[in-house]
């Protein structure tokens, strides 16, 4: 089994993050040049770098650095989604026990969206994922669920900057996407009629957290010939109450 290769300036920024403790909370560049044994030039262009992108900042008034708000983000991150699975599983569940149909709950990255779980029909027939598998944003029922939830100057960014037409319903104009993205949030949920994939149907929800952001997103799929309209409105109001009791669980507050 061959070595992995290691980045020298990578792991030489990891174990600066690594000194850092809560009997150490600030650190001076000598300091951190001395326990390492970097030069003091070598240790400062990583600190700075760090800095920039707030992995680190300097204290104002002792010049030490301390670990910064990016950490606490990404940290945080991790924990939401540690925590969502744990709570959104007996749901994905039920789903399935409930409409004998495919349930996923995903997540937003980049032009993407990443299924961090899923529960699987019992039938035969049934959509074929995985689950840290991903698809694109705009035209699936989990991504949708999410870009209709992000501010407004915010959703565009997670648009590639040409959108494939996977089928003819595939919605590939910015306009048009942004009168669904109304659409939805006057709904409630997201629909993906044939939009990823011919004969592929799927309702989906946003789920929020305790600082009201969307942060995922739970749905239903399975093929189109099994979801007629009224059986999708059907399942879409169950997902609604699911999301409701999901996001609370995060600490979501809805606003009155």
């Amino acid at each position: 089994m061959s070595e992995k290769k290691i980045i020298q300036s990578v792991e030489r920024a990891i174990l600066i993050l690594e000194l850092f403790s809560n009997r150490d909370s600030e650190l001076a560049l000598s300091e951190i040049s001395h326990r390492l044994s970097l030069n003091k030039s070598t240790a400062f262009g990583i600190l700075s770098t760090l800095e920039h992108y707030n992995f680190v900042q300097k204290a104002s008034d002792t010049g030490k650095y301390k670990l910064g708000i990016k950490l606490l983000e990404l940290g945080n991150m991790v924990l939401e989604q540690m925590d969502l699975r744990q709570i959104a599983r007996p749901y994905l569940d039920e789903l399935v026990a409930k409409f004998s149909e495919t349930s996923h709950l995903a997540v937003l990255d980049g032009y993407e969206v990443v299924y961090i779980d899923k529960v699987d029909s019992d039938r035969s027939i049934r959509m074929n994922s995985e689950v840290g598998s991903r698809r694109p944003g705009y035209c699936t029922g989990v991504g949708k669920a999410i870009l209709s939830y992000l501010p407004d100057d915010q959703w565009k960014k997670h648009l590639p900057p040409s959108l494939e037409k996977f089928t003819p319903n595939t919605i590939i104009s910015q306009e048009s996407l942004l009168e669904e993205m109304k659409h939805i949030r006057q709904k409630g949920f997201s629909e993906d009629n044939e939009e990823i994939e011919e004969g592929l149907s799927c309702v989906g929800v946003p789920i929020f957290n305790q600082g009201n952001q969307v942060i995922a997103s739970i749905s239903v799929s399975g093929p189109t010939a099994r979801l007629p309209k009224e059986k999708m409105m059907q399942i879409a109001e169950e997902l609604k109450d699911v999301s409701a009791e999901i996001s609370r669980k995060m600490g979501y507050l809805p606003k009155k």
